[in-house]
């Protein structure tokens, strides 16, 4: 896949509630199943977050992919914010597309006291 093919598509998706973040993770999945081409077979789906409970985070975006219209199997997980999935392509249900969830825990920054600015 052409990185700069995509640099000025895909747009953050803000995130607002808990409710909301497993719909977040499958509408930025199908946007980025739409861009790929049929030689397309690996791409990535990486979330920053900065929610304070990462955890619940990780649960729903695990629930999100498998409930994916296009999801066939995982995941296969590297590591707790590494997760590999496979996925049909859209107009090619024989064709496979490795989507590996990627997930990081961005928390907010703290503002400098008084103190500490001198």
């Amino acid at each position: 896949m052409n990185p700069k093919r995509l640099q000025h598509r895909i747009r953050p998706r803000p995130r607002r509630s808990a409710a909301n973040e497993g719909s977040l993770v499958k509408k930025t999945a199908d946007q980025l199943l739409n861009y790929t081409t049929w030689r397309d077979t690996k791409t990535a789906l990486i979330v920053f977050n900065r929610r304070e409970d990462f955890t619940s985070v990780i649960s729903e975006a695990q629930r999100a992919m498998k409930d994916h219209q296009h999801y066939k199997s995982g995941p296969a997980k590297e590591s707790e914010t590494r997760l590999r999935y496979i996925f049909s392509h859209p107009e090619d249900k024989q064709r496979d597309i490795i989507v590996t969830l990627l997930l990081f825990n961005m928390p907010k920054p703290v503002k400098p006291s008084a103190d500490e600015l001198g």
